[in-house]
């Protein structure tokens, strides 16, 4: 998954919030208090859930792009009330986009995108991930190891 919507707030009633909402695709739901890994010490500092808007690969831009904007326009009443919820601090769009080899790197995201967000009071997140060791071998001779 490469474009996630992320909602979460320090007070936010996420059980509470899920039920009216209804939003497909909800991958993730913590609670504030709850360990965040099992292995790892520390607990989650506000509550909050995550739901997959594309799963397009991360070199896909257009296609997450494209995939978010028909999200936005099918679940807009269900996003209005999440992101209006008085205990919510931050509802964001976030678009996983991997690193290229390149001397500085621009991605474009349309008007009709920023406006959609912007009108459901939305915020935009960019996330770079490194390209995968995969992308790096030259073709026919493989990684050494």
């Amino acid at each position: 998954m490469s474009c996630v919507l992320r909602a979460a707030g320090t007070d936010f009633d996420v059980d509470g919030s899920i039920a009216r909402v209804q939003l497909p695709d909800i991958f993730r739901i913590y609670r504030k208090g709850t360990r965040n890994r099992p292995s790892q010490p520390g607990s989650h500092e506000a509550s909050g859930l995550n739901v997959v808007v594309s799963d397009a690969e991360f070199t896909e831009v257009d296609r997450q792009i494209e995939e978010a904007l028909h999200y936005l326009k099918v679940h807009t009443d269900a996003l209005r009330l999440l992101a209006g919820f008085p205990r919510v601090l931050g509802v964001v769009l976030d678009f996983g986009i991997e690193d290229r080899d390149v001397g500085a790197q621009a991605d474009y995201f349309p008007p009709d995108l920023l406006r959609a967000l912007g009108d459901l009071n939305i915020g935009l997140v960019v996330s770079r991930y490194p390209r995968s060791a995969e992308d790096d071998e030259v073709s026919g001779q493989g990684t050494l190891a």
